[in-house]
């Protein structure tokens, strides 16, 4: 059992596709199912300077249920140093 909030939790999951468009990212997060996150400039949730890449490694959290499924409000690259804080 964690003592983590909802919020403080994170989830670490591959990008399994990117909108053409250039805004949302999708992945599959085990024992959750599909999580999308946005990457459009000014919404504040991805934290990176480029677009995530299929296939790349990726620290979700902040999960909230839409109309849609699982979105993540904030996301990251995945990085050695969380290796280390397994």
């Amino acid at each position: 059992m964690t003592n983590k909030t909802p919020e403080q939790r994170s989830y670490v999951a591959r990008v399994s596709w990117v909108s053409p468009e250039g805004r949302y990212a999708m992945t599959n997060v085990v024992g959750i199912g599909r999580v999308t996150f946005s990457f459009a400039p000014g919404e504040n949730v991805w934290a990176e300077g480029d677009a995530p890449i299929k296939g790349a490694k990726v620290v979700l959290s902040n999960l909230v249920m839409m109309d849609g499924g699982w979105r993540a409000l904030k996301a990251r690259y995945y990085r050695p140093e969380d290796q280390a804080s397994k």
